[in-house]
């Protein structure tokens, strides 16, 4: 039971990891799109969508721990794809901040 609700907050880190920066992400010129698996969905996921005039971010986290991102500079083309298996929310909080072209995105040589 533990390993259950410890997979469906690595889903709830997402929204609010959204919530928490939201301000942010208008003030810099990104629209969000946040969708949810239906509940009898197994695994469950989220899937967030991030766009600006030079950014495109896709983040699915999926509750048994598979992360899938992508980052696209509209500018340059340039695609940045992370696939990763996670246990702790901090990490999917890692990998999202990490992404090039959002705000506060760092060097992704560490994911």
């Amino acid at each position: 039971m533990k390993d259950m609700l410890e997979k469906v907050e690595l889903v709830a880190a997402v929204r609010r990891w959204l919530a928490d920066r939201s301000q942010e992400l208008s003030a810099t010129g990104f629209v969000s799109e946040l969708t949810e698996s239906p509940e009898d969905r197994d695994p469950g996921s989220v899937w967030l969508v991030l766009e600006s005039d030079s950014t495109i971010a896709e983040v699915i986290v999926w509750t048994n721990g598979l992360i899938d991102a992508k980052s696209i500079n509209v500018e340059t083309s340039e695609v940045v794809e992370m696939h990763r298996e996670v246990g702790e929310t901090f990490q999917v909080i890692a990998l999202i901040d990490k992404l090039p072209g959002l705000p506060s995105a760092g060097d992704t040589s560490a994911l």
